[in-house]
């Protein structure tokens, strides 16, 4: 079996490859030899996942620089050419693993960005987000249109993307992001956001009753102790720089006794719901 790396693409990203992207050139492979191979016959291959064969190239390995760039030009990178791989032999050795990919649908394809196994804690308040420090590359992601002048999204609460075409997820829901171009002509795609895990306050105080009464009305469920450890975790502190300084009512446990967390000390526990205890309202989304 070859011990030869897998060839690798900046033109790349989790395993697909925008041919909206490409550069005049064609996609570029990167190979990093070691110097036991110069001055042999590196041969690099484009095919389909069933073996396939679409193109080749052949060139000689330099003694002085072992980082070889080549590249494929953008006609095998259509929407229709299915998974791909590259692969190469060098000398004698090979082949090598192989960098697989699919190819997305450029611009106008649908996107989705999918946390549900991060389970990333979104706070909100007052109707705007409040982000915790640490946040999952995935939340944010560029999808630039070359030409573009602006970008806007149709629903900013779920996402909001800049002039840049950089793309930045805030709540679950969908929305379509509209790039214009300079002549006035518009291409747009289809934006999902799934799978957060987003608290957000509903009123100031209120006794348990009426809290669970508010999140019902706002098809929202009260907060369980995991959801609040979640947020603590993720937030530490932050929040007591945001609420005031009083518990917010969780789930109940119990006849007269609900989860709390609080949002200044960090204290999660068991608490007494009896008539006219006042906590936050907060329910989940």
């Amino acid at each position: 079996m070859s011990n030869l790396n897998a060839p690798s693409s900046r033109h790349t990203v989790d395993g697909w490859l925008n041919p909206d992207r490409l550069p005049p050139q064609g996609a570029a492979i990167e190979i990093q030899l070691e110097t036991v191979h110069a001055g042999e016959e590196l041969t690099v291959v484009l095919a389909k996942a069933d073996g396939t064969k679409l193109a080749s190239k052949s060139l000689p390995v330099n003694h002085n620089d072992q980082n070889i760039t080549l590249h494929f030009a953008s006609q095998y990178f259509s929407k229709d050419s299915g998974r791909l791989k590259v692969y190469y032999t060098v000398g004698k050795d090979g082949p090598s693993a192989a960098l697989e990919f699919d190819i997305s649908d450029g611009f106008t394809g649908g996107h989705v960005v999918d946390l549900s196994a991060q389970r990333v804690p979104v706070f909100y308040h007052n109707g705007k987000i409040k982000l915790p420090k640490n946040l999952p590359a995935q939340m944010s992601f560029a999808r630039p249109l070359t030409g573009a002048t602006g970008y806007k999204s149709s629903n900013a609460s779920v996402a909001t993307v800049d002039s840049a075409g950089n793309v930045s997820a805030l709540r679950n829901g969908s929305t379509t992001i509209t790039a214009t171009l300079a002549n006035g002509d518009k291409q747009q795609y289809s934006l999902i956001v799934t799978g957060l895990v987003g608290l957000e306050v509903l009123a100031s105080s209120a006794t348990l009753n009426n809290a669970e009464k508010t999140c019902k009305a706002v098809g929202m469920r009260m907060p369980r102790q995991s959801d609040f450890a979640l947020f603590k975790s993720a937030y530490g502190n932050q929040m007591g720089e945001w609420l005031p300084n009083l518990a917010i009512w969780g789930e109940a446990i119990g006849a007269d006794s609900a989860w709390t967390f609080h949002p200044h000390t960090g204290v999660i526990t068991g608490e007494a719901s009896e008539k006219g205890a006042l906590r936050q309202v907060a329910g989940m989304n």
